[in-house]
C-alpha cells in the first residue's frame, strides 16, 4: 500500500470572513528574551496572518518558534531566541 500526501488548499481569501478579519496584531519585544505578553506560537502546520489588509503564509511552517514582522514588511518565522530591538516584532494574534 503506497502513501501520498494530500493536496493542500490555501483558504479563499475573498470570503468574507477573511475580508472582514482584523488584522494581525504585533508587539516589540522590550528585552532581549522575552517575549510580549500573549505572543503567538507557531505549528508545523500552514499559518497566515493578515497584514495591512494582505494574507501572507509563514514560510517554511517550523514548530515552537515565532513570527517576526521585520521593518521591509517581510514576515520570518524565528526561534524562540527573541531579541529586542526595532526590527523585531512577535505576533499577538490574527493568524489564521
Amino acid at each position: 500500500m503506497s502513501f501520498s500526501f494530500p493536496v493542500y488548499r490555501s483558504p479563499d481569501f475573498d470570503e468574507d470572513r477573511f475580508l472582514a478579519a482584523p488584522d494581525a496584531t504585533f508587539a516589540e519585544v522590550a528585552a532581549s528574551g522575552v517575549a510580549p505578553e500573549g505572543f503567538h506560537v507557531t505549528s508545523i502546520y500552514p499559518e497566515y496572518f493578515k497584514i495591512r489588509g494582505r494574507w501572507m503564509l509563514t514560510c517554511p511552517s517550523r514548530m515552537d518558534a515565532v513570527p517576526v514582522l521585520r521593518d521591509n514588511g517581510a514576515l520570518d518565522i524565528v526561534e524562540f531566541r527573541v531579541f529586542s530591538g526595532p526590527s523585531l516584532q512577535c505576533s499577538l494574534g490574527g493568524g489564521e
